[in-house]
């Protein structure tokens, strides 16, 4: 008996895809950008302020499983640790 696609597949191949997608594009701007300052990690987004510092910690926490099984391909990079700020 033949399987049909229902909406609710189609949105999960939707969202893996996203899902996928989007760490591929902003690992890989990061990691360019890492490579030109021959830095061993990389940001989601630029950590200019704490602001963007939490949205980079967010994103590496959203992309964990992601960041784990690339660093075990292709080693080497990983997310860097944003700088402290306001330190007492």
């Amino acid at each position: 008996m033949p399987r049909t696609i229902h909406r609710a597949d189609i949105a999960a191949i939707i969202a893996v895809v996203l899902y996928v997608g989007s760490f591929l594009v902003l690992s890989r701007i990061g990691i360019r950008e890492a490579q030109k300052y021959d830095s061993h990690g990389y940001y989601f987004i630029e950590p200019t302020n704490t602001s963007r510092d939490h949205i980079h910690i967010s994103l590496y926490v959203f992309f964990w499983p992601l960041v784990q099984i690339d660093r075990y391909i292709n080693g080497g990079y990983g997310p860097a640790t944003p700088p402290l700020r306001e330190m007492n």
